[in-house]
């Protein structure tokens, strides 16, 4: 870290983790005018790690590396931003970050971008991460999101709600439409732990496993209340959420 000027602090990354970042981040960041801070993905250098995350209060990504490096700052990088952004980083291997009280800077190759903070503190977003979970279901991320892409189709318009369930070996994706007369049922084999039923939002649990780009996926889960827990096999520093639907 070198402080450059007053208030401003100095760090180098590599360009394309971060392109990968904010990448797959972009798409959990919310879109509300009521909550400009959390339309974005927040950037953080602290406590010996620096990662992102993004989240608009459905569902949740963050991914970090450790660092020796002493240092402690953040952004938001607002969904505005983002897309020219990723044009910069696509074609250079390091990207110099300039923080201070009001803009943040990135540059790298020929290019230079400021970027002004929305207004207002990012949330604490590890307090909502479960600290505990009495299901662990490991199987391969590609069956488990062909699955859900089957079963969605069969799902309410309104509701896109499809239940998961643990049974002997297996985890089945079931998605009912009562109105139109039409339900589906899938199964798929998996490693599990424990037992659970639980719903949940099937346009987001293909978001969720599409941005994973591990052959297995852990999922994590505590009740049928609280958040699903998505894990990449290789990287267990990113971590997905995704809050769950009442299953009647």
């Amino acid at each position: 870290i070198d402080n450059v000027t007053d208030g401003e602090s100095y760090v180098g990354m590599d360009s394309e983790l971060l392109f990968t970042w904010l990448s797959n981040a972009r798409n959990f960041a919310a879109n509300d005018a009521l909550r400009p801070v959390l339309c974005g993905v927040y950037l953080y250098f602290k406590d010996g790690e620096y990662g992102v995350c993004a989240s608009d209060g459905t569902s949740m990504y963050t991914d970090y590396r450790h660092t020796d490096l002493s240092i402690n700052m953040s952004a938001v990088i607002t969904n505005a931003a983002i897309g020219s952004l990723l044009g910069v980083l696509k074609d250079s291997s390091t990207v110099d970050i300039r923080i201070n009280d009001r803009n943040i800077s990135f540059s790298c190759s020929d290019s230079r971008m400021v970027c002004r903070f929305p207004n207002g503190v990012y949330p604490n977003f590890k307090a909502v991460l479960p600290k505990e979970h009495s299901v662990t279901v490991r199987l391969s991320r590609e069956d488990l999101l062909d699955a859900v892409n089957r079963a969605r189709l069969f799902s309410s318009n309104s509701t896109s709600l499809c239940v998961m369930e643990t049974m002997n070996g297996e985890l089945g994706i079931a998605a009912e439409d009562i109105d139109f007369s039409k339900k589906s049922v899938e199964q798929c084999t998996a490693s599990i732990d424990g037992s659970i039923r639980i719903g949940a939002k099937g346009d987001i649990l293909i978001k969720c496993l599409s941005s994973l780009s591990c052959e297995g996926v852990i999922l994590e889960m505590q009740d049928a209340t609280r958040p699903i827990i998505f894990k990449d096999y290789d990287n267990p520093n990113l971590v997905i959420l995704q809050m769950p639907m009442m299953v009647h």
